[in-house]
This record gives structure tokens, C-alpha cells and sequence, in this order.
């Protein structure tokens, strides 16, 4: 019958055991398919894994990396100040305090920065996990097969507590029908601070192959109280719309306080009527608002869903000049 005729009997088979998601993605600090301003990646059978295995998944028993603080980092081609301070989990005014006349829109390759108390090493992997991480609610991911025997699984972190989280990593193990590992690794979510009453998402690309595929589960590895103070815009006039097979946004952002704010990013996010991410997308915005100054921000996504009833959620970072 060849691969491509009895791939959908199959499909059809494990679809009572889950239901797919998928999602577009621009920038990653250790995925090298995601860049901007998008990138779709292709679904062939998505499923929902079950949200409870038979086989009990043992805690992850990697040996933490250990570095010196603070770190020295060489800027590399192609770096931003946002870039840096994400790939090691440091707030980007934490980076600039601890670099002094830094001019964050010229780093220069071969230039050296302080990394003050990192909390990812060079390749994006947590330095130490939280001892006893906050009780914070953690769903399966959702998972998709991609070309060359890849999968990518989207999920997200919620923070019902009453303070601003950080440094959040979390540990997603994939296994097959038996209940067997194929692959597991760790993941940060796409934001520096989860605040209070709010989500972040995560991506992660295993390779694996879907046929062996049998669900996925995700355990928490970090979560502790921002460090930080954290601004933010204030979002007015959201609105989300179709327009030609995609999901638009439009949204007013104001600086609220009395000083100018720089805003750094976007993380715009699809969810469908299950709760489960459709597709979320990154934006880099660099763009400076004077004390009570407003701008409109744009973007759109491409789902990976035929779904039309989906609500989006969007976060803008950002930090006060002095």
C-alpha cells in the first residue's frame, strides 16, 4: 500500500487516544528552524496526547552544569541585547545594570558582556533547577510531526499565584504506545516574567519517529518569584480578526508611567475552544514610547488548525529608560 496509504489508517487508529496542534514561531533561543518574521511549520496527523500515561516518567536525573558568576559572554554574529539576556535568562535591565554604557542597538561581534547570576548555559540548558519549584498547574503538550523525523510539542505554563514568576523551565518526556521513553528534554517558556493571573508558552523539537509516537508529558523543573520589577504596556483597542486564511492583530500599546519605556517584544498566542495552542508567534519591536505616547502594533500568525474559533492572548515586554 507504500507509507503515504496506510499512514491515514493509522492516523485514524491513535486519534481516540489524542487530538493535534501545531504553531508558527519566529524566534527560539535554541531553535534554529524558527526566523523571522515567521515560520509555519507543516502538520501531517496531529494528536493530543492522553493527559495521564500508565508508566510512571522518573524525575530527570541530569547533572546540573555549573558555571561561575557572573559569566563572560563574546557577542557572536547576529546578537541582540534581547537575544542575550533570553538565551542565558536574564532581564534585559539586569544585563544593561551590569554593562555600563552599553549601547544595546550596536553590539559589536567578538565584544565581551557580563552575564550577571545566569540561569541558562551558552546552549540555552538550565544551569540548576529550582530544589522544590512554585505549585504552578502543568498540562501535557501538544505534539505535531514534522519533516525528517522531528516532532515539535507546544505547551504552556499558567501562574494563578498572586506574584510574578521566573527563571521557568519545564521537562517534556515523549513516549510510545508501551508507555516507553523515545525522547525527553528541557524547555524555557517564551517569557523572561509569567505575571500573576497569566500564561506563557513553550516549544520543543525531539527527534523522534511519530509512528512510535504515543503521548507526552511535561513536568516542571524551575519556577521561583520574579526577582525583578517588571513594566509593561498598557493594551488597548485589541482586536483579532480572519483576513485571507490568517489571524490578525491589531492593538493600541500607551506607556502608561511618567518616563520613557523601550518596548523589547511580542509573544502573540492561538488558542482553540479545547485550550489547546494552535500557534504562537514572537515579535521583536524595539521600539522606544515617551511618557504617555501611544503606537499601534500589528502582526499576524498562520495557524496550524482548520479551526476558526480561537481567542488569542497577547504579552508585550518592556523596560523603563532612565
Amino acid at each position: 500500500m507504500g507509507y503515504w496509504g496506510w499512514r491515514p489508517l493509522a492516523a485514524i487508529f491513535v486519534s481516540v487516544w489524542v487530538v493535534g496542534c501545531s504553531a508558527t514561531h519566529d524566534e527560539a533561543p535554541t531553535l534554529p528552524p524558527s526566523a523571522p518574521p515567521r515560520v509555519t511549520l507543516t502538520v501531517r496527523v496531529p494528536i493530543t496526547p492522553p493527559p495521564l500515561i500508565a508508566q510512571t516518567i522518573p524525575t530527570p536525573t541530569t547533572v546540573p552544569y555549573t558555571s561561575p558568576t557572573p559569566l563572560v559572554y563574546v557577542v557572536q554574529q547576529g546578537d541582540t541585547l534581547l537575544s542575550v539576556a533570553r538565551q542565558f535568562g536574564v532581564p534585559v535591565t539586569v544585563l544593561e545594570t551590569a554593562n555600563p554604557g552599553l549601547d544595546p542597538r550596536s553590539l559589536q561581534i567578538g565584544q565581551m558582556l557580563i552575564i550577571p547570576n545566569p540561569q541558562f548555559n551558552s546552549a540555552g540548558s538550565p544551569i540548576l533547577p529550582t530544589p522544590t519549584p512554585l505549585p504552578l498547574p502543568l498540562f501535557p503538550p501538544t505534539c505535531y510531526d514534522l519533516p525528517t523525523n522531528r516532532i515539535v510539542c507546544l505547551g504552556r505554563v499558567e501562574n494563578p499565584l498572586r506574584q510574578p514568576i521566573g527563571r521557568v523551565t519545564v521537562w517534556v518526556t515523549l513516549v510510545d504506545r508501551d508507555g516507553l521513553r523515545l525522547a525527553e528534554a528541557d524547555a524555557g517558556v517564551e517569557q523572561s516574567v509569567i505575571p500573576a493571573g497569566q500564561s506563557a508558552p513553550y516549544r520543543l523539537l525531539l527527534q523522534a519517529d511519530w509512528r512510535d509516537f504515543g503521548g507526552a508529558t511535561a513536568a516542571l523543573r524551575s519556577a521561583e518569584p520574579a526577582k525583578t520589577a517588571s513594566v509593561y504596556p498598557a493594551i488597548e483597542d485589541e482586536r483579532g480578526l480572519w483576513v485571507n486564511g490568517r489571524y490578525s492583530l491589531s492593538a493600541r500599546l500607551r506607556n502608561p508611567s511618567a518616563q520613557a519605556m523601550r518596548l523589547e517584544r511580542a509573544v502573540l498566542t492561538l488558542n482553540n475552544r479545547a485550550g489547546q495552542i494552535t500557534g504562537y508567534r514572537v515579535v521583536p519591536l524595539r521600539r522606544i514610547l515617551n511618557a504617555g505616547e501611544t503606537w499601534l502594533f500589528t502582526t499576524d500568525i498562520q495557524p496550524l488548525t482548520t479551526e476558526r474559533d480561537l481567542t488569542h492572548t497577547l504579552f508585550i515586554e518592556a523596560v523603563l529608560l532612565n
